[in-house]
């Protein structure tokens, strides 16, 4: 009995260093802008649509299914405490449209949505007064 509490803990100690010495971050949740459209992601590969970036949108906006933002991340090891910044690229999923998106796109015509969106807020076309089609 005393022999296998040992080796789980000898073990627990192992695998609890390995974590300190290698920690890997989740990608942060952070605002990002792709080809004109503003993104929030969640950190765990999906992303709400926001808005437009500018006060000119397309006439023709096709959403795209996924979209791809650069992060960086502050990287400490655990043994020197120094630490260095490192610059990832996470792939995210268009699963959300937010309320009021694209509200006041006064020019938008239409709107082509990819199959992964599952939530679309009210009004978020609200007063697009040419909007013709939505697919």
């Amino acid at each position: 009995m005393l022999t296998t509490l040992k080796v789980r803990a000898c073990l627990f100690a192992s695998v609890a260093l390995a974590a300190a010495l290698t920690s890997v971050q989740a990608a942060p949740a952070e605002t990002f802008t792709y080809d004109g459209v503003v993104y929030q992601s969640d950190g765990n590969g999906h992303a709400t649509i926001w808005g437009y970036s500018s006060s000119n949108p397309p006439v023709d906006l096709v959403i795209p299914s996924t979209v791809k933002h650069k992060y960086s991340v502050e990287v400490k090891d655990a043994e020197t405490g120094n630490s260095r910044w490192e610059e990832h690229q996470e792939t995210c999923l268009v699963t959300s449209i937010r309320y009021q998106a694209f509200v006041h796109c006064g020019e938008l015509k239409s709107v082509t949505i990819p199959k992964g969106v599952e939530c679309i807020g009210d009004m978020a076309f609200n007063s697009c007064s040419e909007l013709e089609s939505l697919s």
